[in-house]
């Protein structure tokens, strides 16, 4: 159940939203009112729905037309300051920065957007100095 009147998160609740999603997820409420969640793997024939405003309450329920076969779509409601997230470079930019070690396609209508490879697996020529920092 989500409580559209609490305004900040104590730090018991933050701790054991962390505690259950990790640190990368948990920094979504940062800049976010409500997260949503769809994910669906490719062998089950309904999705999971999953949403919550970061208070410490969230809700999950089994959805049978997802819209996609597999993966995870994650909507982030984002708070009036942070418009700047909403911008297609900047999601890039944010994408390409920190997902360079994931080995998942990370899509952005629909074009795949993170690199595949570790960057320690590439040429050091290949690297950029944004890559690098």
């Amino acid at each position: 159940m989500i409580d559209s009147d609490a305004n900040s998160v104590d730090s018991s609740t933050a701790d054991n939203i962390i505690g259950q999603f990790g640190v990368g997820f948990y920094s979504s409420f940062i800049v976010s009112d409500l997260v949503e969640v769809y994910s669906k793997h490719e062998d089950e024939p309904n999705g999971v729905y999953w949403k919550s405003d970061g208070t410490g309450d969230y809700e999950v329920a089994d959805m049978a037309d997802i819209g996609f076969e597999r993966g995870t779509k994650i909507v982030l409601s984002l708070q009036r300051d942070c418009a700047q997230f909403s911008r297609e470079l900047e999601v890039e930019k944010v994408i390409r920065k920190y997902s360079i070690f994931n080995k998942y396609p990370i899509k952005l209508n629909s074009q795949v957007v993170n690199n595949l490879q570790a960057i320690w697996f590439r040429d050091k020529r290949e690297v950029t100095q944004d890559e690098y920092e």
